[in-house]
């Protein structure tokens, strides 16, 4: 059963669309114990959850029709209340890790996250999603264009480098 799982690795999937795929039409699914998270070499993975719901076709529809509209990895239809680490790597489709629909408690106890050569990444979402956040490692993205997309423009404490 999902709801015991504490560590979840994925390497080197590359037809891979979404983890989890179901055809029950779920409002949330849950992993209450997982504390550390590494996606790595998943070029095509449109999302963490799919259930082929009519809400997630009109999703595909409007990508299609709107490239550049930023693809998230997460939604609000998936909550990881434990998770401590996460760790994004070789994710070539990935625009946005999470958007600004998401709760403040979806990462509320992130503490590290890597992301590394994610060629596509522009944002990694609003900063009020990553509160607790700790440790920050980001390689090789060449298309980041900023870290937090936030409404307001500010930042309160903290140093945000980037490594050439």
């Amino acid at each position: 059963n999902i709801v015991h799982l504490e560590e979840l690795n994925v390497y080197d999937c590359e037809k891979m669309q979404e983890i989890i795929a179901t055809e029950e039409t779920l409002d949330e699914i849950m992993f209450p114990r997982l504390k550390f998270m590494e996606l790595n070499n998943l070029p095509n993975l449109k999302s963490f959850w799919s259930c082929g719901s009519e809400e997630e076709e009109e999703e595909e529809r409007v990508q299609d029709l709107h490239p550049f509209r930023p693809q998230t990895l997460f939604n609000d239809k998936v909550a990881f209340p434990c998770l401590e680490k996460l760790c994004i790597k070789g994710m070539n489709n990935l625009k946005e890790i999470g958007h600004n629909k998401l709760s403040t408690n979806y990462f509320c106890k992130l503490r590290e996250l890597t992301v590394d050569s994610c060629d596509k990444l522009l944002t990694f979402g609003t900063s009020r999603l990553f509160g607790n956040l700790q440790q920050l490692q980001v390689e090789s993205c060449g298309s980041l264009e900023e870290v937090f997309k936030d409404e307001e423009s500010r930042v309160e404490e903290g140093i945000i480098a980037r490594d050439k």
